[in-house]
């Protein structure tokens, strides 16, 4: 079996695409982002054991999911030879061996591994296509996962750049928010400045999360 059951037939790399983690934030941000990247690193290598991949050569390498259907189907194939030749034989003694009954009897008996054998060129691009799309919802988690991370580490920053401040809001912040340049970028204002070198995406992600949280 080929890679050609992959969407646009493009078998995933054998590493996660995963963004840089967000430079300068607190040592709590740090620890937590690792095992997130930890887990999301787990959880795809269990689904490429599955699926396959593609090494750093270029060459596919056959998941467990392929694998153990080209083992169904040896001995699918197997077992319908048998019954051919038990048919042969059976037609043989009772000297039908040119009839067409043998041949009505060959595919009785014959049909449940022909059948077995269509379901499973049916079954097995469904199975790996399931298998693509966790992979990617895998990867979505972390962007997910790292942006409420990065917003509790800028909840903290603020809340210690206001105790430094005395508690005024906003106090020694740049104007410079999520999402995007002076002018606050859609962000509340009295928002913390975000200057990590978020994405544009990550940036209006993070500006949803104030407002939803208040802050």
């Amino acid at each position: 079996m080929s890679n050609m059951f992959f969407p646009q037939a493009k078998p995933l790399g054998r590493d996660p695409t995963l963004p840089l983690a967000a430079g300068g934030q607190d040592s709590q941000y740090t620890a937590a982002e690792a095992q997130l990247r930890a887990d999301i690193n787990r959880r795809y290598a269990d689904i490429l054991q599955n699926l396959g991949y593609s090494d750093e050569q270029g060459n596919f390498m056959p998941g467990e999911v392929e694998a153990q259907a080209n083992r169904q189907r040896s001995e699918l194939g197997r077992n319908k030879g048998i019954a051919f030749e038990d048919v042969t034989k059976q037609s043989q003694q009772e000297g039908t061996l040119f009839s067409g009954r043998r041949a009505e009897q060959t595919a009785r008996a014959q049909h449940p591994f022909v059948q077995a054998l269509s379901d499973l060129d049916v079954d097995v691009p469904k199975q790996l296509n399931r298998l693509y799309e966790d992979a990617g919802r895998t990867l979505q988690d972390y962007t997910i996962q790292n942006n409420l991370l990065l917003a509790d580490a800028a909840a903290r920053a603020s809340a210690r750049a206001m105790a430094s401040q005395g508690g005024s809001p906003g106090g020694g912040w740049d104007t410079d928010y999520a999402g995007g340049g002076g002018g606050g970028g859609g962000a509340p204002q009295g928002t913390p400045a975000v200057t990590w070198g978020w994405t544009p995406e990550q940036g209006a992600q993070y500006a949803e999360i104030v407002k939803q949280r208040g802050w």
